[in-house]
């Protein structure tokens, strides 16, 4: 994650875990990924969850999407 973004994360980790739900996030807006090297790349993100043991378990997929082509408008 890039630094910038990094930075409201833990706001935002604490509002989900407050309020869970299925959702994808960044449909109005690109979000961007951090490889180790320092580049950063679109991605895509959803996140789910659930509960064991009365824990709260997150899950994020994370999809790279530097090589998906754009829909075409016909």
């Amino acid at each position: 994650m890039p630094e910038a973004t990094g930075r409201h994360h833990e706001q935002l980790r604490a509002s989900f875990n407050a309020h869970p739900q299925v959702r994808g996030m960044g449909s109005h807006r690109v979000f961007r990924g951090q490889r180790q090297d320092g580049s950063a790349f679109p991605v895509e993100v959803n996140l789910s969850y659930f509960h064991l043991d009365e824990e709260l378990y997150v899950v994020a997929y994370v999809f790279d999407l530097t090589k998906k082509k754009p829909l075409s408008r016909s």
